[in-house]
């Protein structure tokens, strides 16, 4: 960046109490500069011209004349943000008054004083990211997140490759943190959508496989946004902290309902429908790929030699003129065609493994009595 000497100009006489005053607020307003001069949060300007005698003063103010700091100095350190400011120096003899942070210029007041023409300046300082993953540290609620991971809002991996529980219910470790306020335990998702509030480290009734943010937060008083569904950004309190987030990854395998079991027969019963003459009705098994397995003119298949998973049955009419092609097993259904045909809705049917017995040799050792 260009440096910037920025002058404060030479002080206006002094004047007596009475003689004169400070120039009204009004000259103090000012509309924010659109460049910055400063990237940094600890400027330093230069001071020109001025006469010898008194006290003088480095005022910082906001772009509405409102002091931010005064110094002894034209240095002004601890600026945080993007804002415009006004810089100025006051000399003055004996005390002054409202020479302080939080007044506003046009209150400020001596016996004798002046001030130096303001000027404008307008200092950008970028809130610091540790990690640089996007998020800054006050937002960052996964400090050291290892580059080039994606994140999310919080500054979180949004997904894990690993699962760290395969069970519906999950008890983490809290450790560290103090006394005092209220503590409450959030599991958020990976988009950070609130999805339980507990009293304990413990999360409950989780189902498939789910990137999770476990965190703690302490709070005085009421609190609001801390309810399921609501994002974490919308929780606050007039007192309240959040912990770092713990993302874990919930694996909890699906409850299978097995329709029937590897070696079973399957029996389906054909309802509704009607067949007339010069039609025929072939009843087809097809796996989850939509390839047929097997084809019969009842609705009846053998599961033996058949792998566990989904499946569907099908009814198909069609008329019989030679003309149906690819209802054999190993064609995909979606490619069996004739002149006229009609394919029933799917039923849906869930094949398990059946267990398979081991046979586990037993040894016998004869030993003599006596």
């Amino acid at each position: 960046m260009r440096r910037w000497w920025l002058a404060l100009l030479m002080l206006l006489p002094l004047v007596r109490a009475g003689a004169g005053s400070l120039p009204d607020s009004t000259a103090h307003h000012m509309q924010p500069l659109a460049t910055c001069d400063y990237t940094t949060a600890s400027i330093t300007l230069a001071s020109t011209g001025g006469s010898g005698g008194g006290t003088v003063r480095y005022i910082l103010a906001d772009s509405v004349g409102t002091i931010v700091q005064v110094s002894a100095t034209p240095t002004f350190s601890g600026l945080t943000g993007s804002h415009t400011y006004l810089a100025m120096a006051i000399s003055h003899d004996g005390t002054a008054t409202n020479l302080t942070a939080g007044q506003s210029v046009s209150a400020v007041t001596a016996g004798c004083y002046n001030l130096s023409t303001a000027l404008s300046v307008k200092v950008c300082v970028s809130k610091p990211d540790t990690d640089g993953d996007g998020i800054t540290d006050e937002q960052d609620r996964c400090p050291n997140t290892p580059a080039g991971t994606p994140v999310n809002a919080y500054g979180c991996p949004r997904t894990l490759a690993t699962c760290d529980y395969t069970t519906a219910n999950i008890t983490l470790a809290s450790t560290g943190g103090s006394g005092g306020g209220t503590v409450r335990y959030v599991l958020a998702d990976s988009t950070g959508s609130i999805v339980q509030v507990s009293t304990t480290p413990t999360f409950n009734g989780l189902s498939g496989s789910h990137t999770y943010m476990a965190l703690a937060i302490s709070h005085d008083g009421s609190v609001t946004g801390l309810t399921v569904g609501q994002p974490l950004s919308r929780v606050t309190a007039n007192c309240y902290a959040w912990s770092d987030a713990l993302v874990t990854k919930v694996c909890v395998p699906s409850v299978t309902t097995c329709d029937y079991t590897v070696g079973d027969v399957i029996k389906l019963q054909a309802l509704g429908g009607s067949q007339t003459a010069g039609t025929q009705t072939r009843y087809v098994l097809v796996n989850a790929s939509g390839l047929l397995v097997q084809v019969t003119t009842l609705p009846t298949f053998s599961t033996a030699g058949l792998p566990g998973g989904n499946y569907a049955a099908y009814s198909i009419v069609y008329t019989d003129d030679q003309s149906v092609t690819n209802l054999t097993i190993g064609q995909p259904l979606a490619t069996v065609r004739a002149n006229c045909m009609v394919v029933s809705d799917a039923l849906r049917l869930q094949l398990c493994p059946n267990c398979q017995p081991k046979c586990i040799p037993i040894t016998a050792r004869l030993v003599r009595r006596g």
